[in-house]
């Protein structure tokens, strides 16, 4: 008998007053798990400390909540874990622009990240691009992203450190 994978049942939905602690935790270890490679530990716990809070992740709520209509944040749950995040925009011609994309580690290369992109999409369905920047030394970010269609279309620097446009 061989062993079959079978992927999870993934939730997508908006993301609500109640998911923004474990959004928060979720950002943390996905962000110190993706930069650490490259920036070590320390400067990547750094990072989160300077970028992820739950007054932030409430002001995201709330814009999300209509306040500004074109931002979009959905959260992946999973067995009833918070498995990844998606936070993006639709611009004034309607295409779409992804500010953050992140799955928990343990969740990765399980589809998640894959259906909060979807979903996002079909949330949009006359957007004819979605753009995002990725952090060029993020290899497996960028391997994602090729895999999925996306191509790079621009760059730039920033503090030393290389972006692509996708």
């Amino acid at each position: 008998m061989t062993a079959t994978s079978i992927k999870p049942f993934i939730e997508i939905r908006r993301l609500g007053f109640g998911d923004v602690g474990s959004v928060e935790r979720l950002l943390r270890t996905s962000w110190i798990a993706a930069y650490s490679p490259f920036l070590g530990a320390a400067d990547a716990s750094s990072l989160v400390s300077g970028r992820v809070s739950r007054f932030r992740l409430y002001a995201w709520w709330w814009h999300g909540l209509g306040r500004f209509p074109a931002t979009t944040i959905l959260v992946a749950r999973v067995e009833g874990d918070t498995a990844g995040f998606l936070l993006g925009q639709s611009d004034v011609v309607g295409d779409l622009l992804i500010w953050m994309l992140y799955v928990e580690p343990q969740h990765q290369r399980r589809g998640v990240g894959w259906a909060l992109l979807r979903h996002f999409g079909s949330l949009h369905p006359r957007a004819r691009t979605i753009r995002l920047e990725v952090l060029s030394k993020n290899r497996p970010a960028v391997e994602f992203y090729q895999v999925k269609g996306f191509r790079q279309t621009g760059g730039f620097v920033n503090e030393d450190e290389r972006y692509s446009t996708v």
